[in-house]
């Protein structure tokens, strides 16, 4: 656990470093006077209208568009088995359900067999610099990725917490990566530092007794998020431990995977491949997970493997 504690400051430590980097390089003010700037300005945030909903709906929607553009370079769909046909990567034939319709003003968007549930019922709490993010943590291939697989004899056996958001989160992290997404770094950024802050402060709740207030101080400093929506994320966390710790150490466990067979494999490294491999089968326990990529590892390895016969060919 302090291993894990130490791990999660570092990174959000990282994070903040970044967020200066980026978004005052000549203006080194404290991070929590740029947070409180941020929070305050109602240019990151559209109005509690209809039409506001509406132009959000549309920002998704172009968010959505873009990333299952590029899903085919995050993984392979025909691999995932969920019967997701490549050709239909990119479709814009989404249905809108009832922004003026619908008392709860919660909006779906459907494409396939794909569903993205989002409550628009208080604008001030979705800022605009996190659609990008939204929509790859909860849609495809984020989330929905995850939580769409069939379930294997030993999923249906035991309960995997907080595994969906494990992958989305260690997706939404290593979107920057990608040159499409690296315009908006330091949006990602912002949702990183969210997640991180709120599983900081999920472990303490649990561990040293904070109390609401202590934990939200902690949030609010630490990410330029609403204070009510920090505050809700709080109280869903003090009633089920876990919710945003549990997915950070998926993500921490997923990279550390992947780094582990970057060394082993070295130019035979396929990050397509990878995540193939972590996400086909959905859900599983780590010690399950390691085996695949083991096994995943060994395959790569083999004399007979096409990879490597190629790879032996370049060297001779």
């Amino acid at each position: 656990l302090a291993d894990f504690e130490n791990e999660a400051y570092a990174r959000l430590s990282t994070a903040h470093a970044r967020i200066r980097k980026l978004a005052q390089p000549d203006n080194q003010l404290p991070i929590e006077t740029l947070f409180r700037a941020m929070r305050e300005d109602h240019e990151n945030y559209l109005p509690n209208t209809d039409a506001g909903r509406q132009e959000y709906l549309n920002l998704i929607v172009t968010s959505l568009l873009a990333i299952e553009k590029l899903t085919p370079s995050l993984v392979d769909p025909a691999l995932i088995g969920a019967g997701i046909d490549s050709s239909e990567i990119g479709s814009t034939e989404f249905t809108v359900e009832g922004v003026e319709n619908d008392p709860g003003r919660t909006f779906s968007y459907r494409a396939d067999n794909k569903v993205f549930s989002i409550d628009l019922g208080d604008m001030s709490q979705l800022p605009l610099f996190e659609t990008e993010s939204v929509a790859t943590y909860y849609g495809m291939p984020g989330m929905y990725a995850m939580s769409s697989r069939p379930l294997l004899k030993i999923q249906s056996m035991i309960s995997i917490p907080r595994y969906s958001e494990g992958w989305a989160v260690y997706l939404t992290a290593n979107l920057a990566d990608l040159p499409d997404f690296q315009r908006s770094a330091l949006s990602l950024l912002y949702f990183e530092a969210m997640t991180i802050s709120l599983a900081i402060a999920d472990m303490h709740i649990h561990t040293d007794n904070w109390s609401e207030t202590k934990a939200l101080e902690f949030a609010s400093a630490s990410s330029p998020y609403p204070v009510k929506r920090l505050q809700k994320s709080i109280q869903i966390t003090r009633k089920i431990p876990g919710t945003f710790s549990a997915p950070l150490l998926v993500r921490m466990r997923l990279e550390e995977l992947r780094e582990q067979s970057k060394q082993i494999l070295k130019q035979n490294f396929d990050l397509n491949e990878f995540h193939n491999t972590v996400l086909k089968p959905g859900p599983l326990p780590f010690i399950e997970l390691e085996r695949l990529v083991k096994d995943w590892i060994n395959r790569k390895m083999m004399p007979d493997h096409p990879e490597r016969k190629r790879l032996n060919q370049l060297q001779l």
